[in-house]
């Protein structure tokens, strides 16, 4: 086997877009692990409409997107894994293209591309336009989750995802679970690419001015802070991303744009509250102004 497509969801409609373009794939070596942390059988439905389409299991997690991602790494059986969100699809040769960037050079243990719309336009993660090898320097700007396939040697010697860390998780830290991977397996030592030309589809991120977006970007901003404190990132780097979060922020208000002004801050304000605390989050507490 391989790849393994690791799916973990709360039961979203999504879900069967994101099968289809499976059966659409013009390589078909893997198969799929659905890891679902919703009401129980809301997508054994799904499941079935499929299971005569490609190899699938359809497991249960608790909540927590890193506790379920973590269920499916533990059975899967490929050579490499990945793990596309339940609302993102892939285009027709995409696995056949991370297949090929994988068999032109044996040492390369993870590849990474963008996460945008079918404009084009970047959905999740950084704006890294450049191909190249995966840094601590550039790490942050060098794809997401959904846009990651890392051999299975890589949890193998470096563990599975932080379960305190990423969506749903027990504490306040809502993202950066891809990034401590990465780091982990670059100071490792793994050979990781970038390839912006591996693309992988996902909807836009809400506006700034949905409710719940701010509160929720505070939730990704924290854990950032976090992973920035347990790599043990230079007080000068972080200062650099606190300070654009901010500079964003006036910016946004000098152009009479408040919610992208209370986004740009809330940013800010988590980084910081993230890479400065001590526990285990149970002491930070957000701005009043956070959920108004």
């Amino acid at each position: 086997m391989r790849f393994s497509l690791i799916v973990a969801t709360l039961g979203r409609a999504e879900l069967d877009r994101c099968f289809a373009s499976f059966v659409d794939q013009a390589f078909r070596d893997f198969e799929v692990i659905v890891v679902d942390q919703g009401p129980a059988d809301l997508v054994k439905s799904i499941v079935a409409n499929y299971s005569d389409k490609f190899p699938i299991q359809h497991l249960r997690s608790e909540k927590g997107l890193s506790k379920a991602r973590n269920v499916g790494i533990a059975v899967a059986r490929g050579e490499i894994f990945a793990f596309p969100d339940d609302d993102a699809w892939y285009s027709q040769d995409l696995l056949a293209n991370v297949d090929a960037a994988f068999s032109s050079d044996r040492d390369i243990m993870g590849v990474t591309g963008r996460c945008t719309d079918l404009n084009g336009n970047v959905s999740a993660g950084g704006l890294r336009r450049n191909a190249g090898p995966i840094t601590r320097e550039n790490v942050w700007h060098s794809g997401v989750s959904t846009s990651m396939f890392l051999r299975r040697e890589v949890f193998e010697t470096v563990g599975f995802f932080d379960e305190d860390l990423g969506l749903g998780s027990r504490g306040p830290f809502q993202s950066g679970e891809e990034t401590d991977l990465l780091l982990r397996a670059a100071l490792h030592g793994h050979k990781l690419i970038y390839a912006p030309e591996i693309r992988v589809f996902h909807p836009l991120a809400p506006p700034a001015n949905v409710p719940g977006v701010v509160a929720k970007n505070w939730g990704y901003a924290l854990g950032m802070g976090r992973v920035l404190r347990k790599h043990d990132e230079s007080q000068a780097r972080v200062a650099g991303w606190i300070g654009r979060a901010m500079t964003g922020g006036l910016v946004a208000l000098l152009q009479l744009h408040p919610a992208h002004a209370r986004l740009r801050f809330a940013r800010a304000m988590g980084l910081y509250a993230g890479w400065r605390c001590a526990d285990d989050g149970q002491s930070i507490r957000p701005p009043v102004w956070l959920h108004t």
